[in-house]
């Protein structure tokens, strides 16, 4: 009879071909596709929208000075768009900045057009102070009445399976160990990149920046836990031994997934929760990362649903293993209102789309709770850090959706 039933389900799934998909591209890419991934595109000249003060207002800095911008608001499931003018809130020698103001309710995602041309399209939602259009870093998080300054992170070395392994804690500047309201903790995976916008070739997710810009948006309160993965470990340490893969067996023939889990859940977790001020419940804690950093983390979600109530699988590698693998083991899992929320993201076919899609039906055919799930797809999106910086923000809001 399950056996009858996985091949029902599976039979609903449409999996695409991976031919077209990113095989396990390392997050970090060519400065040339990371310096793609900022391109404009040409647009047409249209009359400039009036400018409605009404809704969630955002901000958009430049480091130049125009006089023609507007904004696009876009529902990313429906596709629905709608136009609004800019205003002038503040100039210095270095920046201008705008805002404006669009239905948080209705519209994820935002664009701004200047000069006739479009920039790609970024998280709009409540917890978004704003964007900033540098000429250093592409679009990078903006909030309000701050600076352009890095990250300040520590750098903490733990013992992982016989070799070092370097681990940022990043905490907000106005960080109080003494504070009687605790700070949530969100755990990156694949984290080298995740902080310092010096880091590799690729640029920065800047979450640093994400983050400073929900706290100013809201009450909500976090701490950033990034766990670095140097290329020669990633795909071993990243990929949960769940038998041969389906595709370049030889390349993933080292499989540690499951004992790096062990490590971040027994060791990296104890450390953050006896020497920082965090809260220790599954709710206010969650695991996330992209490609393979995308599918580790899924798979940590999963198996700790009582330490991590959000799971962020952003351009997620589950081509690694068949459908039918996923079937059974999704199916397994408990399916109540403890089990993680799963946000799932892909930039388009060129960026594992097919494979997110296919968590998603996955999800949805062994009874994962609806309102415990999102998907997300950009279709001009690539597999590329900028595409994951611009999203993050939206992780943010379901992560604290019950804030």
């Amino acid at each position: 009879m399950k056996k009858a039933t996985a091949l029902i389900l599976s039979a609903a799934i449409l999996i695409c071909a991976p031919a077209g998909c990113s095989n396990g591209k390392s997050s970090s890419s060519s400065e040339a596709e990371n310096s793609a991934a900022g391109e404009t595109v040409e647009e047409t000249t249209k009359p400039a929208p009036e400018i409605d003060k009404t809704g969630t207002k955002i901000y958009w800095r430049m480091d130049y000075k125009t006089d023609n911008v507007t904004a696009t608001f876009i529902n990313s499931t429906t596709g629905e768009k709608k136009e609004a003018g800019l205003e002038v809130v503040d100039e210095t020698d270095e920046y201008r900045t705008y805002a404006c103001w669009g239905d948080a309710d209705k519209y994820n995602k935002v664009c701004f057009t200047y000069n006739e041309k479009s920039t790609k399209e970024v998280a709009f939602n409540k917890l978004v102070s704003g964007w900033h259009n540098s000429s250093h870093y592409g679009i990078v998080p903006y909030t309000e009445g701050g600076d352009d300054s890095e990250s300040v992170y520590e750098t903490k070395k733990f013992n992982c399976m016989g070799y070092e392994k370097e681990v940022y804690v990043w905490t907000p500047k106005d960080y109080d160990a003494n504070s009687k309201d605790k700070y949530s903790v969100i755990y990156l995976l694949d984290g080298q990149n995740m902080l310092n916008r010096k880091t590799g070739d690729s640029g920065s997710w800047d979450v640093g920046k994400s983050v400073e810009s929900m706290m100013a948006q809201s009450g909500n309160k976090a701490i950033i836990v990034a766990i670095a993965t140097p290329e020669y470990t990633r795909n071993s340490e990243l990929v949960p031994d769940f038998g041969e893969p389906a595709t370049e067996k030889e390349k993933y023939d080292k499989r540690e997934g499951i004992p790096f889990a062990d490590f971040v859940v027994k060791t990296v977790v104890p450390y953050i929760e006896q020497n920082y001020n965090v809260y220790t419940d599954a709710e206010h804690n969650s695991v996330a990362g992209s490609s393979l950093g995308g599918l580790e983390s899924f798979y940590i979600g999963m198996e700790h649903p009582e330490k991590f109530g959000t799971i962020g699988a952003m351009s997620p590698s589950f081509w690694m293993y068949g459908s039918d693998f996923w079937l059974d083991y999704v199916g397994k899992k408990e399916k109540n209102k403890n089990c993680p929320f799963v946000y799932l993201y892909a930039g388009g076919s060129n960026d594992n789309e097919s494979y997110a899609l296919m968590m998603k039906r996955i999800l949805i055919a062994a009874g994962h709770p609806s309102d415990k799930m999102f998907y997300n797809v950009y279709d001009k999106g690539a597999h590329l850090v900028p595409y994951w910086r611009y999203i993050f923000p939206e992780f943010l809001k379901y992560m604290f959706i019950n804030s």
